[in-house]
């Protein structure tokens, strides 16, 4: 599957980690400055509860949760 921005197309790569608290690492993107990086995890929760997700970024960011806009840091 892929994901076109200015014309451009890009492939999703998968990324597998065992780190049971869900860190992953993007370093390994080349070129390492001026690039995007997009991530989408399906999570399957059996009951309603409030949770917090850690991000991390030195330029803009973008959360949505089930479709709705929750962070957004340009």
């Amino acid at each position: 599957e892929t994901i076109t921005i200015d014309d451009v197309s890009y492939a999703w790569r998968d990324i597998v980690t065992e780190d049971f608290e869900g860190h992953f690492d993007l370093s390994f993107l080349d070129p390492k400055q001026n690039c995007y990086a997009f991530a989408a995890v399906d999570i399957e929760w059996a009951q309603d509860e409030t949770v917090e997700l850690k991000l991390g970024s030195d330029d803009g960011a973008v959360v949505w949760v089930n479709g709705k806009l929750v962070h957004q840091n340009d």
